[in-house]
């Protein structure tokens, strides 16, 4: 099956609108619903989580030719506007993987000689040798009849992508584990001593391949007790979003964010500030 992952994100320019004006009714009315953009790319796609960890996770897709002059050029980015697609493939706002696949291929017209190394290998089919390569055919053809009896039409990945199997995962702890990989980090970045937090970065790390395994091996992941991080702090650039609430938190901890988003608002501050002196009229 020809395919290639394609980085995923929610409709740009609505996004720019959104972050610019901040009017709602305005934003309803430039955002595309469930329309999917990528370049100048047009046609019907197969979409598919790997690995998949819920059926939701692959769906059909049709690309439409993305005619904003801002966005057209993004070739290789797959662009959601507002509707049920990314979250019903559970796809990350902030950008996510995905994997597309072409529907043009007539699947009853594969030829497994491609498969030579295997043309040695005699399989037992009732009691008798059947050849790879002639064992392999027929078990193929026998799952397209499932599919289509009628071998005389074509078989497309749409017509049996929802056949395809899946395992899904009932014990998902890949947000506690980034959560606790983010704040040994920010300790470490606000102590200068990474050396410190070495292994429980590590460890970390590989939490998160063992919780990637999960949907392939079904194996639950056990954090450790000891490994408990706690960090409530939220961090500046937050602050301001929330109307300046002030949060509470356990461990006086600062983000890694925290120093960008003061340099930012100092900055801020200047610029204001030169603003009005330049236009105060200051009379004697």
């Amino acid at each position: 099956m020809p395919c290639n992952y394609h980085f995923v994100t929610c409709h740009i320019p609505s996004l720019m609108n959104w972050i610019v004006y901040r009017k709602i009714e305005e934003f309803k009315a430039v955002v595309p619903r469930n329309r999917v953009f990528m370049g100048v790319r047009k046609g019907k796609c197969v979409a598919i989580r790997n690995p998949i960890t819920a059926p939701s996770e692959v769906g059909l897709i049709q690309l439409e030719k993305d005619d904003c002059k801002y966005t057209k050029h993004l070739k290789h980015i797959v662009q959601f506007g507002e509707g049920d697609y990314m979250m019903r493939m559970n796809q990350d706002y902030d950008g996510d993987k995905l994997c597309l696949f072409n529907n043009d291929i007539n699947y009853r017209n594969i030829d497994f000689n491609y498969l030579e190394m295997y043309k040695n290998t005699i399989y037992q089919v009732e009691d008798k040798d059947c050849p790879a390569l002639e064992y392999f055919d027929l078990k193929y053809k026998e799952a397209l009849d499932e599919i289509n009896p009628n071998r005389d039409e074509a078989i497309y990945l749409t017509d049996f992508v929802h056949k395809l199997p899946c395992q899904v995962n009932y014990d998902d702890k890949t947000g506690s584990i980034t959560n606790k990989a983010i704040q040994v980090g920010n300790r470490a970045l606000d102590e200068s001593d990474y050396k410190k937090y070495e292994y429980e970065i590590m460890y970390a790390k590989y939490l998160q391949g063992l919780q990637i395994d999960v949907s392939k091996n079904m194996k639950e992941v056990i954090i450790d007790d000891v490994y408990s991080y706690s960090y409530n702090k939220k961090p500046q650039f937050l602050y301001y979003n929330y109307r300046g609430k002030k949060w509470r938190y356990d461990k006086n901890v600062s983000s890694a964010l925290d120093s960008f988003a003061e340099i930012i608002m100092m900055e801020y501050l200047k610029h204001c500030t030169a603003l009005i002196n330049k236009n105060t009229i200051i009379s004697s």
